[in-house]
């Protein structure tokens, strides 16, 4: 903490025992962890910089790396928007993964972020995206821009997606975690699309989700997905069942469960299963998650032990 940039002097006040003494030796040294250089530049993008030290009269070894200028992204503000893990055989355009900023004012800087599971890719140097935008990702670039002509590809991964369902993980430049989840293709994962045509859609990314829920997840509304845009049916006020609900509720007392179809793509509302003993206070615990199309809901046993029962379902603005 003493040195500065230029000369230094290093001053030494050494006693002997005696002026008889001849044993005196110093033999000074200074040790330095940082080297400073004489001028300092600005970075105005993500930039790989190779760089040596020459200290008169011989040049350091190589010394490289990656500067990101930007915002770098977080569970918080990238998702894995869409998947199509299991194309249907008369789809030529394979497999994707298509992921979104889902920061409403940042952009991101995706340099060195890589999938570490699942498949193989790393984003290149200075890759961003836009607040809102989404990146495809494909394994067969000639045969999806035939089956998707138009859609930009952000890049070619090497792998593939298994069929029965994995693991799938992110990670940025420095090897940290962003995003793990593991996907299924039985219920209550959206069964269709496995090998059926449709993609497995993430509902409403942009609030977040978490990908390990498949209640958060829904086939496309059309085969092949939607790469690059989205099919979901924005809400614009009104009467949220008539946009939510294709029918009404049913419940089934021989199977104890409770259905719902849902009007495919109103990924604006949340719809959430309650009952109630005296119609006043409303509980949403002792349901499970069955998926399926309707959505269905298994009814805990212990609940028929009740005088009555009354149930319903509470459709709300996610």
């Amino acid at each position: 903490g003493l040195l500065r940039p230029g000369e230094n002097i290093l001053a030494i006040h050494g006693l002997n025992v005696s002026s008889g003494s001849s044993d005196f030796l110093i033999v000074p040294e200074i040790k330095t962890t940082t080297l400073s250089g004489g001028d300092s530049f600005p970075l105005n993008a993500t930039t790989h910089i190779r760089a040596r030290a020459f200290d008169g009269s011989e040049w350091s070894a190589l010394n490289e790396a990656t500067f990101i200028v930007g915002v770098a992204p977080s569970a918080a503000t990238l998702a894995v928007s869409e998947l199509m893990y299991n194309p249907a055989i008369t789809d030529t355009a394979d497999e994707f993964i298509e992921v979104m900023n889902i920061s409403a004012v940042d952009g991101l800087d995706l340099t060195g972020v890589h999938f570490s599971d699942g498949i193989t890719f790393t984003f290149p140097l200075g890759y961003t995206l836009a607040p809102g935008e989404r990146a495809v990702l494909v394994r067969d670039p000639v045969a999806f821009a035939a089956a998707h002509p138009g859609v930009p590809v952000a890049g070619t991964f090497e792998g593939a997606f298994n069929n029965g369902g994995e693991l799938v993980v992110i990670s940025d430049s420095l090897g940290t975690e962003i995003l793990a989840f593991t996907y299924d293709n039985d219920l209550p994962w959206p069964d269709s699309a496995d090998g059926g045509g449709p993609g497995l859609v993430l509902i409403a990314p942009e609030s977040g989700p978490d990908h390990g829920l498949p209640q958060n997840w829904r086939a496309s509304t059309a085969p092949g997905g939607t790469p690059g845009g989205t099919d979901a049916l924005s809400y614009g006020g009104g009467d949220l069942l008539a946009y939510a609900l294709a029918g009404p509720a049913v419940l089934h007392f021989s199977t104890r469960t409770l259905s719902a179809p849902l009007i495919p793509g109103a990924d604006g509302v949340e719809i959430v299963p309650q009952w109630s003993t005296d119609l006043v206070h409303w509980d949403e615990n002792r349901f499970h998650y069955l998926g399926g199309e309707p959505r269905q809901w298994r009814i805990h046993t212990p609940l028929f032990g009740e005088p009555r029962l009354f149930f319903r379902l509470k459709v709300q603005e996610r």
